[in-house]
């Protein structure tokens, strides 16, 4: 009924849910996409990374505390007799990366994360159940970047841990990686870049792969990119309360992209068209829980730009989606056809702050019910205390618009996020 635990979420570079070899978890600084070497299999496993891939220091420390505890009312619509109804979510987030030897790096995550909630088993029972999720992950990695600018590889170790005490149920499960990039310029002004990653998780091995080429001319770029991809159901997925599936297949994918863009001194236009097919795709159903989608695509096109007018940064973009499962014929959840964004960026000294707002286009909930379109606004202010302290403070959802992502319910409201980043 509620959300779940997920160490990390993937990178929407195509909104479209596109699965790229990028990977972002609660990005605590409010970018918009984070350099990675994840693929579309492990990037759902792998810890927050974060902003550590493109900060500029030798090495990153990050910090973040989340507590939120939440009425019943602010998920169900309908008014509740029992005070004792609601859901307390507490979350800790450790990230550290340390540069060497030029073109190394070795880095440390860690998350731990507390859900306790008092609900019902169904909607039939008064009766109230008392539930405590616990879960935690961490994660190891190597990486080298840049060797003779034409090699980057690297390994990776992450470990997922899940308890639930009123369940008397404890797992665990281990996922390796080992991958590489080569970039190539076999003519002026074109570029290869192919990648390989090996995976193996929950004893399943296999390989996925990454491929782009791109013409560059001037101010103007065209490039084809063509990927596959692998996700494993995460603990989250088999075991959380009311909704897990222990019985969850993992979740395939072949990408494709052809896009274009053009770039000023002030500005960059960007139009891209995107095609995902996925087989057995994770998707929630009411009453049923998570389930695979045999056969389901995203496809989709989008338009997007950046430009500086005076010191200040400006982001718009339209996204349109057709998002389908190809077994029904009807469109998937929560997944809507338009979505359209704007946003502005401004730094002052040590001050920075970000405005996004995002028109979010009707959906379909898990009953097949249409939902409204709605707008909602959020806010990222990072401060910075000394050359290499910096302080920040995430508002999600800032103006608590009353969104609903299932008829009878409300999307999560107001949400605060704090925390510390060192460099060194």
């Amino acid at each position: 009924m509620y959300g779940s635990f997920n160490t990390t979420q993937l990178k929407l570079q195509s909104q479209g849910q596109k699965l790229e070899w990028a990977i972002t978890g609660l990005n605590s600084e409010g970018l918009s996409e984070v350099e990675g070497e994840g693929n579309e299999a492990d990037s759902s496993r792998l810890s927050q990374l974060e902003a550590a891939y493109k900060s500029n220091h030798a090495g990153v420390f990050r910090i973040t505390v989340s507590d939120k505890k939440s009425d019943l009312d602010d998920y169900i619509t309908a008014p509740q007799d029992d005070p004792n109804y609601y859901s307390e979510d507490r979350s800790y987030h450790f990230n550290w990366q340390k540069k060497f030897l030029k073109h190394y790096f070795v880095g440390v995550s860690f998350q731990q994360f507390h859900r306790h909630a008092v609900n019902q088993p169904d909607s039939e029972s008064s009766k109230l159940i008392d539930e405590i999720y616990k879960a935690q992950s961490h994660q190891i990695y190597l990486k080298a970047k840049n060797i003779k600018d034409i090699l980057d590889f690297g390994l990776d170790y992450f470990n997922e841990v899940a308890d639930l005490p009123s369940l008397e149920l404890e797992k665990s499960q281990q996922h390796y990686g080992a991958w590489t990039k080569l970039n190539f310029n076999p003519f002026k002004d074109h570029n290869l870049n192919f990648g390989l990653r090996y995976y193996d998780i929950k004893n399943t091995q296999g390989f996925v792969y990454q491929s782009e080429y791109m013409i560059q001319l001037n101010s103007l770029a065209v490039w084809t990119r063509l990927s596959s991809g692998f996700k494993a159901a995460s603990l989250s997925d088999l075991y959380t309360p009311s909704i897990g599936n222990s019985s969850l297949n993992d979740e395939k994918n072949t990408y494709f992209e052809l896009g274009t863009s053009y770039q000023t001194s002030l500005s960059l236009i960007k139009l891209l068209y995107f095609k995902n097919n996925y087989k057995d795709l994770i998707q929630f159903k009411q009453n049923e829980g998570l389930l695979n989608i045999g056969r389901a695509k995203i496809e989709g096109m989008e338009l997007s730009s950046v430009s500086m007018i005076g010191s200040y940064q400006l982001t718009a973009f339209i996204n349109y989606w057709d998002s389908m499962n190809l077994e029904t014929n009807k469109r998937l959840t929560l997944r809507p056809e338009w979505v359209l964004g704007l946003g502005l960026e401004r730094k002052l000294a040590s001050f920075k702050y970000q405005v996004q707002g995002k028109y979010i286009g009707h959906r379909f909930d898990f009953a097949d019910n249409k939902l409204a379109a709605y707008i909602r606004w959020d806010v990222y202010l990072k401060y910075q205390i000394t050359k290499n302290l910096n302080s920040y403070l995430n508002i999600l959802n800032a103006f608590d618009a009353n969104s609903k992502w299932a008829v009878g319910y409300n999307s999560q409201p107001r949400e605060l996020y704090i925390g510390l980043s060192y460099g060194f």
